[in-house]
């Protein structure tokens, strides 16, 4: 009882070291919050354009079963808040994705749009085939045109919209028709809809979906440098980590259990040897024994704050760096010190991850039989590990 209350005075005097830590954790985690504002830009023209295609290319892939081959885009419609140079811009986007996602020939059709003046009634008028029934049936038979492509994009303040639709040259019937938003996409990408049906947060369409909060698990084991008695000590690690993941999985607040272990508890020494060592001179006889010995197993329970420097959605294909900060305990038989941790973390697929992460453990007192104490060191470590996401 004499022990844990000498180590609870201990640990009083150093407070305000406990106290600054704490300040700038919750000052870190202000910082993501702040950051993640600042982030929050609207996205450039073209990336939204992009986005909008590649949902049409992935549309291309069951388009074969409506019946379209040989197809030529008729026209391209723009609203007056885009240039009209965009409209070859956008053109050549749509026959890119029709190139490398299907086997549709696509027939460039150079007559269609040439503007032509002629004299009706006495009275100059500019005509376009386009705008030609006639003229536009003879087009297709000549080139040998089996479906006709029209495409629109709409630029408002808050969305883009893009529309696809394809018509039969010869019966002139609609094909096939679809309208790309790009609010829609925002709201799938961070999973606010759920097969095409309405978010299943409860928000109303055109609304920013509440975000969905989920539960992140970690267990890693590596080699840690502990702050020990003395100094600091090897030990074999293992690390439990339980968090929630909050600002579109950017950030996690939660807490690490870490179990630390020295190696000696395991192998013991090694018995490999013929004869008697210490005649060789390769072990020297007198050795001494210090009177207080690091302990041998300990426990770490630190509340821990990771930030993630991803996109959203996350690539899983690459490697994502993060960083972590903690301040907590660190426990054994007979000791018990306020501790911090600071480092830097690394995603590999879906399931794995690396750490590295500093340690540091303030002074402490420790009762000796009732009758001695003494004052450890406190000090830095280290701890370095790998292990697998749940």
């Amino acid at each position: 009882m004499q022990c844990r209350i000498n180590q609870f005075k201990s640990m009083k005097k150093h407070w305000k070291y406990f106290a600054i830590g704490f300040y700038l954790l919750c000052s870190l985690f202000c910082f993501s919050l702040v950051r993640a504002e600042d982030e929050a830009k609207p996205r450039r023209f073209n990336d939204v354009i992009e986005d909008l295609l590649n949902e049409f290319a992935f549309d291309l892939k069951s388009a074969q079963q409506i019946g379209m081959a040989n197809v030529s885009i008729r026209r391209i419609a723009l609203n007056e808040a885009i240039p009209r140079s965009y409209e070859s811009y956008i053109e050549s986007l749509i026959v890119d994705r029709i190139h490398k996602f299907s086997t549709i020939k696509v027939i460039q059709c150079t007559k269609c749009r040439v503007k032509r003046t002629v004299v009706e009634n006495n009275r100059l008028v500019v005509t376009v085939p386009i705008n030609n029934p006639t003229e536009l049936d003879a087009i297709s038979k000549q080139l040998g045109v089996e479906t006709w492509m029209d495409a629109g994009v709409i630029y408002q303040e808050s969305s883009i919209m893009l529309s696809v639709s394809l018509f039969d040259s010869k019966t002139k019937e609609l094909l096939w028709t679809k309208v790309y938003n790009s609010e829609s996409l925002e709201r799938k990408a961070s999973g606010a809809l759920k097969d095409g049906k309405d978010a299943k947060d409860g928000s109303l369409p055109g609304e920013k979906p509440k975000e969905p909060s989920h539960f992140a698990g970690e267990m890693t084991v590596g080699y840690v440098l502990v702050p020990n008695v003395k100094a600091s000590t090897s030990m074999l690690g293992f690390n439990f980590r339980a968090a929630e993941k909050f600002n579109y999985d950017q950030s996690e607040v939660g807490a690490i259990l870490g179990v630390y272990l020295d190696p000696a508890l395991f192998i013991k020494n090694y018995d490999g040897v013929e004869g008697n060592p210490e005649a060789t001179g390769e072990v020297t006889a007198g050795t001494t024994v210090e009177s207080i010995k690091p302990f041998k197993y300990g426990l770490g329970l630190f509340a821990d704050y990771h930030h993630h420097f991803i996109t959203i959605p996350e690539n899983t294909e690459l490697a994502r760096f993060g960083i972590s900060a903690g301040i907590g305990l660190i426990a054994a038989q007979g000791y018990l010190s306020f501790s911090g941790r600071g480092g830097v973390h690394m995603k590999l697929g879906r399931h794995f991850i690396l750490e590295c992460a500093g340690l540091y453990s303030l002074p402490t007192t420790i009762q000796i039989k009732d009758k001695f104490k003494y004052t450890t060191k406190g000090g830095i470590g280290a701890n370095i590990s790998f292990g697998f996401l749940f």
